[in-house]
């Protein structure tokens, strides 16, 4: 499973918290900064930081954007790794 649709599950089916959540995505597993992540979604710093500190709920656009935000990293990593093995 990936990042992403793990978020969405633990979320959905297992009532997590969303700030705890993407704190651990954004800076953790894909290892990006609140701001690398602001730039590539579009979603202002200002926003990310209130929703990953608890003081905000995204709305469904602004968690969407964050959902495909977080696939695109991904995939862009799993699309380099896959990269660097062939050249080998």
């Amino acid at each position: 499973m990936n990042i992403a649709d793990g978020i969405v599950t633990e979320i959905f089916r297992n009532g997590k918290e969303l700030p705890a959540l993407l704190t651990r995505a954004i800076k953790q597993s894909l290892g990006v900064s609140v701001g690398e992540f602001s730039e590539k979604s579009g979603v202002p710093a200002s926003t990310l930081y209130k929703i990953l500190s608890g003081q905000r709920d995204p709305n469904l656009q602004t968690f969407r954007r964050i959902i495909n935000t977080i696939r695109a990293i991904e995939e862009a990593e799993l699309g380099g790794k896959r990269g660097r093995g062939s050249a080998a």
